[in-house]
């Protein structure tokens, strides 16, 4: 007998949107994981830890953010046969996850060393960008409009080319590329357009049309993009 890995979406930070699903796992769970920077830092976890029952067993996974990629592979490959030891004891996991864990989640990495090792159910969540064009009011896609994911950290000429070819972009992972991204939408015209969240379904949400953004993004940010609307 063994147990099963869930993987389980907890949205992108407001206790009350995650699923009955995720709800009922989390609330009768005997282990729990989740990932947490070098300084103890887990938006999954905090999103959740008032559901979290005081018998809970909590495994922390370490993953210091801005050490190198083999550094960090090696982390993944360590917990990785943690977990599958632990879940061949029969035992179930749940595994915390931001937002959604099939998008941009670092629960994919756990799931390409494990899938073929040991059961694992994935339980879907809101993303950040869902999340985000809700809080804006302002549609991802309506008829038969091209949606598309963007990730700012890509080269000026793949993000200029792909804006040009659709109807509505997310920009995530913005950060330290928040200037380029708002450069290569000026060029192209698109300012009046793009709309700057931060820190959706938290406290402190702050959400203004692009051209009245602060001059830098935190980590949790992103740029919505609707040629169809105006700020």
């Amino acid at each position: 007998m063994t147990g099963c890995l869930y993987g389980v979406g907890v949205g992108p930070g407001a206790t009350d949107l995650i699923t009955l699903r995720a709800h009922n796992l989390i609330t009768k769970a005997k282990h729990i994981a989740y990932i947490s920077t070098a300084t103890g830092e887990s938006l999954a976890y905090a999103s959740v830890s008032s559901l979290i029952p005081a018998c809970t067993q909590q495994h922390e996974i370490i993953m210091p953010m801005k050490e190198p990629q083999h550094i960090r592979e090696s982390i993944y490959d360590q917990n990785a046969i943690d977990l599958e030891k632990h879940i061949k004891t029969g035992q179930d996991m749940v595994l915390l996850c931001e937002g959604d864990p099939c998008f941009y989640g670092s629960f994919i990495y756990f799931y390409e060393r494990l899938s073929k090792k040991i059961p694992i159910e994935i339980i879907p969540g809101i993303s950040s960008p869902m999340a985000s064009a809700a809080a804006l009011g302002l549609p991802l896609g309506t008829k038969n409009d091209i949606l598309t994911i963007l990730p700012a950290i890509l080269d000026e000429e793949t993000l200029t080319t792909k804006l040009r070819g659709t109807n509505t972009a997310a920009i995530i992972k913005l950060g330290r590329h928040f200037k380029k991204m708002k450069q290569i939408l000026e060029n192209l015209h698109l300012t009046n357009c793009s709309f700057y969240i931060e820190n959706v379904t938290h406290p402190n949400e702050y959400a203004v049309p692009l051209n009245e953004a602060p001059e830098q993004a935190p980590y949790f940010s992103l740029i919505i993009m609707n040629k169809g609307a105006t700020s």
